[in-house]
């Protein structure tokens, strides 16, 4: 009785890897990095107007969410705007401060979606979208309406939503049809397992 028991923690062990496992620690740094480099090619192409229209940080650290644990995923989409604020400016004060908890977000709620609830990526994918607008929408009302701070160009939290939401579609539509290719290309590589509960992807 008591070898069996230690072999079950023992494989509970194994079968639950360590947060911030060296695999973890390299994946994260590689979505940060991808956060950081494509808003750079999308600004050098098309200048902000692409990259608002685009959102090319989002797209990294959502499919991020499928790939790390709830709380390196949250992490790495904390810190992506943050390395790319200290290494090119962008993006800048104030909107550094909404897009550090916008992007922890979109990594925290895909991730939990995903690997904790297990739902499929049509069904994760959109909710993560939405969950990070939500935080991104209440982070607005609480400076805007709540601190009364005066910021350039945001008027109202309702305002500043509705242009960031119509600015992006492009980029909420490129999110929708990228990520759950790279997360079919990455099954059949298999680089990542992820199953859920219904369905196949």
């Amino acid at each position: 009785m008591h070898f069996s028991r230690e072999n079950k923690l023992v494989s509970r062990k194994k079968s639950n890897p360590s947060v911030f496992s060296a695999r973890t620690v390299a994946t994260a740094a590689l979505v940060c990095a991808l956060s950081v480099l494509f808003p750079q090619i999308f600004h050098l192409i098309g200048g902000n107007t692409l990259g608002n229209a685009f959102l090319p940080m989002h797209l990294p650290v959502l499919l991020g969410g499928y790939l790390l644990n709830p709380s390196a995923a949250m992490l790495c989409g904390m810190l992506s705007p943050t390395v790319s604020f200290l290494l090119t400016g962008m993006p800048a004060i104030p909107r550094l401060f909404f897009m550090i908890l916008e992007l922890g977000a979109y990594g925290l709620f895909s991730s939990l979606f995903a690997q904790k609830y297990r739902l499929p990526v049509f069904l994760s994918l959109p909710l993560a979208q939405l969950a990070g607008r939500a935080v991104y929408f209440l982070c607005l009302v609480f400076a805007l309406h709540i601190l009364h701070l005066e910021i350039a160009g945001m008027p109202s939290a309702a305002a500043v939503l509705g242009s960031a939401v119509a600015a992006g579609i492009p980029g909420i539509i490129l999110q929708l049809c990228t990520v759950p290719v790279l997360l079919a290309a990455l099954r059949k590589a298999k680089v990542i397992r992820y199953v859920p509960r219904f369905g196949k992807l």
